[in-house]
């Protein structure tokens, strides 16, 4: 009998758990990335949804909003809308680039703002935000010039933009990091960013983007 209340203990107490987890969208379903048999990840921000975040066994989302100041609301703002532009102008070069070193830089990107993007929604979601759905003014104006370059002219492009934008994010997460008057949450989340980043600038040095 002690045996058999047990296992109705575990099961019965454990199930709520499990739904809460198998409801959670992983990073790359969150940001409609998929990745092949040959390690690569391909996929934009077509497929993504945006659910709010509830209790168990309510509809009712829950409201964790956090008083921000302006610069923190810009930067949370201005690398959401750097991460479409990313996770875009890489989907992009998957299909596009003609030198493999291309496609594989456009991999690591992709992949790289995909789990970004992932954390990035909890933040934003406890502090009364959303997600960008579009890039900044440059990001859409470049990309234009992507959808129209082909050839050599497309990899020369996507190089130079890609590296440009990762100098951007990994000058916009040090000072995050490391700024005294941050969230302490938003801190954290950048301090967690930086590895990432110095790895995919990495990347992108030794793929023959200039620096910028």
């Amino acid at each position: 009998m002690y045996v058999k209340r047990t296992l109705c203990w575990v099961v019965c107490g454990a199930a709520p758990l499990v739904a809460l987890a198998m409801a959670q969208p992983s990073a790359t379903q969150s940001s409609g990335v998929t990745q092949s048999s040959n390690g690569t990840y391909t996929g934009g921000l077509g497929r993504q949804t945006h659910t709010p975040l509830a209790a168990p066994g309510s509809s009712t989302p829950l409201n964790f909003a956090v008083p921000l100041s302006p610069t923190e609301r810009d930067f949370l703002s201005l690398i959401s809308r750097e991460d479409v532009f990313q996770i875009e102008a890489a989907d992009l070069a998957l299909t596009r680039a003609s030198a493999p070193a291309v496609r594989r830089l456009a991999s690591t990107i992709l992949a790289a703002h995909a789990r970004m993007r992932t954390a990035l929604q909890p933040i934003l979601r406890a502090r009364g935000l959303a997600l960008a759905s579009t890039p900044d003014e440059h990001g859409t104006a470049t990309l234009g010039r992507l959808r129209a370059a082909r050839g050599a002219d497309f990899d020369r492009l996507y190089r130079e933009q890609a590296g440009q934008a990762e100098e951007r994010d990994l000058q916009r997460f040090e000072q995050a990091a490391h700024s005294d008057r941050e969230d302490s949450g938003v801190q954290a989340f950048a301090q967690r960013q930086l590895a990432m980043l110095r790895e995919d600038l990495r990347v992108a040095r030794t793929s023959g983007i200039p620096r910028g």
